[in-house]
């Protein structure tokens, strides 16, 4: 139990030592935060303005520093050394994001021109390919392409006219499954295409190019059949290579045994454990993502606490020495780097361990703010371009928020709740209970500064919050932190004692299903997630300006500081809710075509707040909506789908819907006569009613009399009754036609018709006419009626083709504003109230005004 009385004791103590330090002793007690600030903002600087100054003001610093450092005034010293540190780390961080950026002579990017081409080359295998699950994809098993497995190679020689060739960096292979026996170390030739990996064609959506080049891999090599891959020579057996991929093996074979392998709390397990998260289920995955608990699976401090804890708590048994132990502790953290993927959270929570047991090797005390920022500097000096990632950011933002909020935070609660349960149980013998509240109280303050200090990160990257997080951490940290335990102990004490081993694999298969069943309770639980949308930079940083004013302002007036808390909530509140509520209640009508390949997604924003998505799915486009659809709609901030609607069951058209109808909330789906007779046929109609069966939804059937909008029109123009019965014409030729009427303005959207439909809709719709056409069949030429967008009258005309069909896709009339899909990605529609009309491609980022 911890005594209140000598808790508010220390709590003066610190309140008057920082108040005391000021700036000069915060400078002297922290002396790295404010040069590994200025090496952040060298590197953010360079990136952004990418001139060479940092060899230009290299030699300020000392110049600097000698003028300053004859004054006798210890403050102005101080003051100098910081300012000349200050200036060589931003320096510093200029010169490290250009050098690291630099490419060699012989780099293998200079190979790849605007057009992927044709090479042939060798290396070494970086990592051991990994094959992609279908079975995480609920039409995984439909898909037409077969699955491929990824790896990374460095490489070594290319073949030219003069033969080989030798080459320098690192290469994303994708190859054919068969390549899977593969292991790193082994040195193979491929036959492939080399080409720049494409841009992120949809908002939100993942951007594999940023994110690759970022660790400066810039070339993608596409092997097309397994023929196209030889082995030349395995790793050697004594080689680094072998080495680091016999102890992953063994680790990730001590982890899940023959049993455990085989149960479905092994994914959860491989990533709590070994970070590695490939193998968690999508509605698992969004359950994390929305209760904000995605950090437990991302290994992080807690990971490697916990690991450093029962490696030490194992030592101790032994009776080994203290500092051998903390000797010790560092070799295992180093190892078990080695086996999981180094990622920006890990790296920081290694080095914050390693400063802590050399703290204890040499007897020394820490300090949290130096510790953090010398992993900070650590890491960006070996990979700077991590600053700009969003695991980075949230990484340090959280620790640095528990850094600073968290003990002020515990104490302002058990000062209200603890100290006060304390005085009434203190004669009853129940000090247990104040015992567990104040230890779930401290628990609270750690989640709930961990989320001060990562909520404008979240808002800025992802567009949503959880406010009930630091609640839900409470709940599901002991179930984490007894997995961890009993992982880590089970991996030591396999080869160890392998029957306790075993009875520890059983409770941990136990406690990992325990867990995602907790997890996914608390998804469905209201204010779980709030969408948002994406926020911009200003706001984050006037965000993380209001948390500073707040955690070290210094007034003494009760009623000023609460006068001042409540001016920081409305400052962050109001901007948020005004963001929502323009989103949500808008006036105008917004639709967008998002760029999925061979396929269609379109989403339509009404005035008022509603919304409607028509088909989602894509043959070129792998799990288009957990991959597309999704992060576009967090984008947006839209948790809610309110008609989603299906104009066929072509499989280019329903293979996103599962995973987006798990994922989010969907009112009503709507579909035609023909697909709900298809619906109860062993068809990909029939597979997706099943999905949707069990996802607790049902298909209705969408006629005129559906409305859709109240302030938009949404007509149905097609197909009729006795065309949904005729067995002689086409699913094609079923699609939906649904016409969209706003402000006087026109928006058909044709699905699929070929020529049979498109003849019978301008038969008997001749007055028709369309300001916006979303094309038939991807904008195929050869099932499209001549004239087809001249009898509609159309301005802009959107193609959603892949990009191997590009070239043979409609071309309108000169008159007319094409947006394609592989070219200018996402397209977007935006009809004001007064009816003006604006068309913009998210690739090709051409905005123009229709008349």
């Amino acid at each position: 139990m911890v005594d209140p009385v000598r808790r508010q004791l220390k709590l003066l103590d610190a309140r008057l030592a920082e108040r005391n330090l000021g700036v000069a002793g915060l400078l002297a007690y922290c002396p790295l935060i404010l040069p590994a600030v200025a090496f952040v903002g060298g590197i953010i600087t360079e990136h952004m303005l990418a001139v060479p100054i940092g060899f230009a003001a290299g030699a300020l610093p000392a110049i600097m520093l000698a003028a300053l450092w004859r004054s006798q005034d210890q403050r102005v010293r101080l003051y100098a050394a910081t300012a000349a540190a200050c200036l060589a780390a931003f320096c510093l961080g200029t010169v490290r994001l250009k050098a690291y950026y630099q490419p060699r002579g012989d780099d293998i990017r200079h190979l790849v021109r605007t057009s992927r081409t044709l090479a042939t080359v060798r290396g070494h295998l970086r990592t051991k390919p990994s094959c992609e699950n279908q079975d995480l994809w609920k039409f995984g098993r439909y898909n037409w392409s077969p699955p491929a497995c990824r790896f990374y190679m460095e490489a070594r020689s290319v073949r030219s006219a003069g033969g080989w060739v030798g080459v320098s960096g690192i290469v994303f292979v994708q190859a054919p499954a068969e390549v899977a026996n593969l292991e790193p170390g082994d040195y193979v030739e491929l036959q492939c295409w080399l080409n720049e990996f494409g841009r992120a064609a949809n908002p939100g959506q993942f951007d594999i190019r940023k994110s690759l080049q970022r660790r400066n891999i810039h070339v993608v090599a596409s092997v097309e059949s397994a023929d196209g891959l030889r082995l030349i020579a395995a790793a050697p057996k004594g080689s680094f290579a072998a080495a680091v991929e016999g102890l992953r093996s063994s680790t990730h074979g001590a982890l899940l045994d023959e049993i455990l392998a085989e149960h479905d709390a092994a994914p959860v397990l491989t990533a709590l454990l070994l970070g590695q998260r490939s193998g968690i289920d999508i509605e698992t995955a969004d359950a994390f993502q929305r209760t904000n608990l995605a950090h437990f699976i991302s290994l992080s401090g807690m990971h490697l606490g916990i690991l450093a804890m029962t490696a030490w708590r194992l030592l101790r048994m032994s009776g080994l020495p203290k500092r051998w132990r903390a000797v010790v502790c560092i070799v295992v953290i180093a190892l078990y780097l080695v086996v999981v993927p180094v990622r920006a959270p890990t790296l920081r929570a290694a080095v914050i361990c390693w400063v802590f047991f050399l703290s204890v090797v040499f007897a020394r005390r820490p300090n949290p703010l130096n510790t953090l920022a010398i992993a900070a500097m650590a890491g960006l000096l070996l990979r700077p371009a991590d600053v700009f990632t969003a695991g980075w950011q949230l990484s340090y933002a959280t620790v640095t928020g528990i850094i600073l909020f968290h003990r002020p935070l515990c104490n302002w609660i058990l000062d209200r709740t603890a100290d006060p349960l304390h005085t009434r149980l203190k004669n009853s013998g129940a000090t247990w209970v104040t015992f567990l509240l104040t230890n779930a109280v401290d628990l609270f303050a750690v989640g709930l500064a961990a989320w001060l200090g990562g909520s404008g990160i979240l808002l800025y990257h992802f567009g949503s919050i959880g406010p009930l997080a630091s609640i839900w951490t409470v709940f599901v940290l002991p179930v984490v932190w007894l997995i961890l335990v009993l992982g880590f102990a089970k991996i030591i004490l396999t080869l160890l004692l392998p029957t306790v081993a075993l009875v520890l694999g059983l409770l941990l298969s136990l406690l990992a299903q325990a867990f995602v069943g907790s997890v996914k309770f608390l998804a469905g639980v209201g204010l779980s997630e709030v969408r948002i949308g994406r926020v911009g930079g200003l706001y984050v940083a006037g965000y993380y300006a209001v948390m500073l004013l707040l955690r070290f302002s210094r007034i003494e007036r009760p009623l000023y500081r609460r006068a001042l808390f409540v001016s920081a909530v409305v400052a962050i509140l109001m901007p948020l809710c005004a963001m929502k509520h323009c989103r949500t209640h808008r006036s105008d009508l917004e639709m967008t075509s998002l760029a999925v390949g061979h396929g269609q997604a379109v989403l339509v924003e009404f005035p008022g707040g509603q919304n409607a998505l028509f088909d989602a799915g894509s043959l070129s486009s792998k799990n288009c909506g957990w991959r597309t659809v999704v992060p576009f709609l967090r984008h947006k901030g839209i948790g809610r789908i309110h008609h989603l609607v299906i104009s066929h069951a072509d499989i280019d058209h329903v293979n996103g819907i599962p995973e987006i109808v798990a994922t989010v909330s969907v009112d009503n789906i709507w579909t035609s006569a023909a697909v709900l007779e298809k619906a109860a046929t062993v068809s990909t109609a029939g597979y997706l009613n099943s999905c949707l069966m069990q996802l607790g939804h049902k298909m209705k059937l969408l006629d005129e009399n559906v409305q859709l909008n109240e302030r938009a029109s949404v007509s149905l123009l097609w197909p009729t009754d006795e065309v949904c019965r005729d067995a002689e014409i086409s699913d094609n030729d079923k699609s939906l036609v649904l016409l969209i009427e706003f402000a006087g303005r026109r928006i058909l959207l044709c699905s699929d018709i070929e020529l049979y439909a498109q003849q019978q809709i301008l038969s008997r719709y001749p007055d028709v006419r369309a300001d916006v056409i979303v094309m038939p069949h991807h904008g195929s030429t050869t099932n499209l009626v001549e004239g087809f967008v001249e009898r509609l009258a159309a301005d802009t005309v959107i193609i959603n083709c892949s990009g191997a069909r590009y070239a043979a896709a409609y071309r309108p009339p000169a008159a007319v504003r094409a947006l394609y899909a592989p070219v200018d990605g996402a397209a977007a529609i935006n009809i004001k109230a007064d009816g003006t009309v604006s068309a913009v491609g998210f690739l090709s980022d051409k905005q123009e005004g229709l008349d």
